[in-house]
């Protein structure tokens, strides 16, 4: 039977074309490891000693991938002496540690642009640029990672008997190296730790915004963008207006996760966020994109005030995501229990527990509160709104919405618009009257 499934895996990845190796430890012969690379382009010596050693670190019973400094793709899987005939013709001892090395390949081919940006951030001789523009032609491309690291996962399972294993991604460059990665950061002779300031200050911003997000307090939030604007932060980029971009599209992710945390459905958070991103786009100054940053915290935190619904139980939380997403849909009570497939009277007591009204009371609200925002704010006829919020007949409509406002949607309409007009009406005097008395 380990056979037969062994036997499987090989052909998968031979069909894919996908190197693999049973290597015995210690290993003399490396230049199948990455087509010669390293030994004969790069010229690098003592190489099997340096792999050797590399290999020594690696523990038994994980799955390791692994990216190179050249953005080749390998696994390593260490290897039970009871398996390793099956990935070997050759004879090994259990003394010795074993494994299987599987790759290299790449997720995307390396040529044109591309592999000139890599070559340029190598910082190789020229003459190794051909000899390198070539090897790549030689490395298996697979185009989907998912699909290689799901075919890694099926190996482990079958060498490791499906018992725990360790996971670990690993690459040249890694936290090992971080220390080489601060010259990256702004940095000022005269106060070499003025930066470290700057830096502190902008997490101790942004957490006061999320927090701010979390329990939907605007002042709270202002506070932490002027807080964000005010701090000495050094731009990253040397194009500022897109570095500005940059940050609004950052914290347009933070506020994100922390009102999903605070109990917004996704629905309204994608929807808000989304739109959001496309408006940081348009952006075409600085001001604006500080401006931005205030309208972005304020609409977070208006979304958690509105539609969080953190205390209620999940069924009562999908329902009222149902019912403020589309108004307009079959939001009775024997529809709505259908989609969570329970019975109508189980969700009729759930809801009345939880909401305090009954579940068509609570719809009528909405679609009513709906209505009355298109009467004020669209020319739309009132049996065109009547069928956006759902209720296709007017004279039903028109009985509801006098039932929760005392008037019908004709009067609220004409005394609002009356009573718009006569605000601008007195704006308009006082402006004069203010005007003339200079």
């Amino acid at each position: 039977m380990e056979k037969t499934v062994f036997d499987f895996i090989r052909e998968l990845l031979d069909s894919d074309g996908i190197p693999y190796h049973c290597i015995t430890f210690p290993c003399h012969d490396w230049d199948w490891f990455d087509f010669g690379l390293r030994a004969k382009i790069l010229g690098i010596e003592n190489l099997s000693q340096k792999l050797n050693q590399n290999f020594t670190h690696l523990s038994d019973n994980a799955l390791y991938h692994y990216v190179d400094f050249f953005q080749c793709n390998y696994a390593f899987l260490s290897l039970p002496p009871e398996k390793r005939k099956y990935f070997s013709t050759g004879e090994h001892t259990a003394a010795n540690r074993a494994f299987l090395v599987v790759g290299p390949v790449l997720f995307e081919s390396i040529y044109g642009e591309r592999f000139e940006n890599l070559f340029c951030s190598m910082n190789l001789s020229p003459r190794l640029m051909e000899p390198l523009r070539n090897h790549y032609q030689n490395i298996p491309v697979v185009p989907s990672p998912s699909h290689y690291e799901n075919l890694m996962t099926v190996i482990a399972n079958f060498i490791f008997d499906k018992k725990p294993y360790q996971l670990h991604f690993k690459s040249e460059g890694d936290l090992e190296n971080l220390r080489l990665h601060y010259g990256g950061i702004s940095r000022i002779p005269e106060q070499p730790f003025l930066n470290l300031q700057y830096i502190e200050e902008r997490y101790e911003a942004e957490n006061l915004i999320l927090t701010a997000v979390g329990h939907g307090n605007e002042a709270m939030a202002m506070e932490g963008v002027r807080k964000l604007i005010d701090s000495g932060m050094p731009p990253r980029l040397t194009n500022r207006l897109r570095d500005k971009k940059d940050l609004a599209i950052t914290l347009n992710t933070l506020m994100r996760k922390s009102a999903e945390i605070a109990g917004v459905p996704p629905i309204h958070i994608d929807s808000f966020s989304n739109r959001s991103i496309q408006q940081i786009e348009q952006l075409v100054s600085l001001e604006q994109c500080r401006d931005f940053q205030r309208k972005l915290a304020l609409g977070y935190c208006r979304l958690v005030k509105q539609y969080s619904l953190t205390g209620y139980s999940l069924p009562i939380q999908k329902v009222i995501t149902y019912i403020t997403t589309d108004l307009s849909a079959d939001l009775s009570l024997k529809a709505l229990a259908g989609r969570l497939s329970v019975t109508p009277s189980y969700l009729s007591s759930l809801f009345r527990k939880e909401v305090g009204m009954t579940l068509t009371d609570y719809v009528n609200q909405q679609r009513i509160t709906y209505a009355r925002h298109l009467l004020l704010n669209t020319s739309s006829p009132i049996k065109s709104i009547a069928q956006q919020c759902g209720i296709a007949d007017l004279n039903y409509f028109v009985r509801i919405f006098k039932r929760t406002t005392g008037v019908t949607p004709k009067v609220y309409r004409d005394t609002a618009t009356h009573s718009q007009q006569m605000e601008i009406f007195r704006n308009f005097h006082e402006k004069v009257a203010h005007g003339s008395g200079n």
